[in-house]
């Protein structure tokens, strides 16, 4: 079950992980450095709506581990510096074990502090929400994170989520856009060419100064031209004639692709070093999975790197919950698969909707399942959860599953 920190503190931490073990939860990924959000807690009469402190580390962090770039303590961290003990110890005393969810380059905080180590679009615009991998500092911010939060000795397994190139629409803030954003054109606007993008393109040959040109000229022609208020928007099928008419474009993309791998290179062996295996997130906003290459996310490469990969396929239709499925089950062994699945009424209609989409991932050979989140499950829908813990527990093909890691935690 995946968690924010502030939803386990009341009445106490010991009483949230009880409670998460009567639901048949096995492990819980709390969230350690977290971005934004508001929030609807719907089973509560008082908090209900809830403004997360931003771009903040929730837990004590050694900040002397840091160089120039480093996440600010945040309330909970100043205020309640034992939650995040206290919710291991309590783990550990139900059988349970604990991930270190972390956000690494979604963070609004730093790039408007520093906004040479944001993403720079073709148009020379930086991104107030985005940092770029492809830039050393950055890069080196990401591992001493990671390293952080691993020698807290609070967790056994990390899991790295937004290690990637954020796309344009955030989300967040009060975003008017009155030109076409369908998947090329949001792709195209996305790309950094910040100084440490275009020199990692031209160390492979790539005249990324030329592409730059091409894209701010594309887009302003996409988006003024004569039809462009009357023709239906792109499914993402000119993502492949974009590819195939520009081979500097593709290589371009696979270069940020390596940007990506090499890190998560580096923040496995920080994690490894301290006991704690990592796992990598799936794409945040480049879905459905056959467009997780959009973030720089390849997933067969991530999941031969970190120690597996959580699949975020959120669609109420079972059907395009298994095109995601089938992909990534293409591109790399379902043994290294986490698959996530909100407890959203939007969602799933009913607990057989939910189950029907788990079965699914059963199916193709997938031992780990986590739903997010806790605090924003109505009742009904947290109700689900012991019914579905039982019957992954129920779940009987010991065969299939006997040689695959972590197959003794099957339940939520």
């Amino acid at each position: 079950m995946f968690a924010y920190p502030w939803d386990l503190t009341d009445p106490s931490p010991e009483a949230a992980v009880a409670e998460l073990a009567a639901l048949g939860v096995r492990r819980i990924e709390v969230a350690t450095a977290y971005h934004s959000a508001e929030t609807i807690r719907p089973r509560r009469t008082a908090g209900v709506h809830v403004v997360i402190e931003p771009n903040v580390a929730h837990l004590p962090l050694d900040t002397s581990a840091f160089g120039m770039l480093a996440p600010s303590p945040g309330q909970l961290a100043r205020r309640q510096p034992d939650l995040y003990p206290r919710l291991a110890a309590a783990a550990r005393q139900h059988g349970m074990a604990l991930t270190g969810w972390t956000i690494a380059l979604h963070q609004s905080k730093l790039a408007e502090e520093y906004p040479e180590q944001a993403l720079e679009n073709c148009f020379g615009d930086r991104s107030g929400h985005g940092l770029c991998p492809a830039n050393p500092e950055v890069a080196q911010y990401v591992v001493e994170l990671a390293t952080a939060v691993a020698a807290t000795g609070h967790f056994d397994e990390l899991m790295i989520e937004s290690l990637s190139y954020t796309l344009a629409g955030h989300g967040h803030p009060h975003e008017l856009w009155a030109v076409r954003l369908d998947p090329a054109r949001r792709l195209l606007l996305s790309l950094c060419f910040c100084p440490s993008c275009l020199a990692a393109g031209q160390e492979r040959g790539i005249d990324a100064t030329a592409l730059r040109s091409w894209v701010a000229d594309r887009l302003g022609r996409d988006w003024n031209a004569p039809l462009a208020g009357v023709r239906t928007p792109d499914d993402g099928s000119e993502l492949a004639t974009l590819l195939v008419s520009r081979p500097d474009l593709a290589a371009y993309l696979r270069m940020r692709c390596e940007v990506v791998n090499d890190l998560l290179h580096r923040v496995v062996e920080r994690g490894h070093r301290h006991g704690v295996r990592v796992v990598s997130g799936s794409a945040v906003w480049a879905r459905p999975a056959a467009h997780n290459w959009m973030e720089g996310l390849d997933l067969g490469s991530i999941a031969a790197i970190a120690d597996g990969v959580a699949l975020m396929p959120y669609h109420p239709d079972p059907a395009d919950v298994a095109r995601d499925l089938d992909i990534a089950t293409a591109l790399m062994p379902p043994g290294r698969l986490q698959m996530l699945q909100t407890i959203w009424n939007s969602h799933h209609r009913d607990v057989d909707t939910l189950w029907a989409k788990i079965e699914q991932g059963l199916a193709v050979g997938i031992a780990r399942f986590a739903l997010y989140n806790l605090a924003m499950a109505p009742a009904a829908v947290l109700g689900w959860v012991p019914e579905v813990a039982a019957r992954l527990a129920n779940h009987s093909d010991p065969g299939r599953l006997a040689d695959r890691p972590d197959t003794d935690r099957r339940q939520p």
